[in-house]
């Protein structure tokens, strides 16, 4: 079955959704985490200065994006997806959840390179 980007879209606002039909183009307003991210980039960290939240994450609680895309997350091994399963599963980082809901997309090419685990915690399109 074919669903439209709307579709999409729709089905994130009640849980995030592992998608292969889609390509990061696709979406206009969206903040793009690459799958290959550090995950020192991907959560809040400790500074001289004080905690620091990472800009993806500030644009995702300040700006009117409401989508985050994880772009092709088979690109990297199962052990290495398991980055991703806080932002899925709690819609937070580093225990700090965000302020408003945001709509999770995971784009993959292979489901059979996907980790179980981040499998579990979406709806799946294929």
């Amino acid at each position: 079955m074919n669903y439209s980007l709307q579709d999409i879209l729709k089905m994130a606002e009640i849980s995030p959704v592992l998608v292969n039909e889609f390509k990061i183009g696709d979406f206009q307003n969206a903040i793009i985490l690459p799958a290959e991210m550090d995950s020192k980039k991907l959560g809040i960290v400790s500074t001289k200065k004080g905690l620091k939240a990472p800009k993806w994450y500030v644009d995702a609680v300040k700006s009117d994006k409401d989508t985050i895309v994880i772009d092709t997350i088979d690109k990297i091994d199962k052990y290495n997806q398991e980055k991703f399963y806080e932002l899925l599963k709690y819609q937070s980082i580093s225990s700090v959840p965000f302020k408003k809901h945001i709509k999770i997309i995971v784009l993959y090419c292979d489901l059979k390179n996907v980790a179980e685990n981040i499998i579990s915690l979406c709806q799946i399109v294929k």
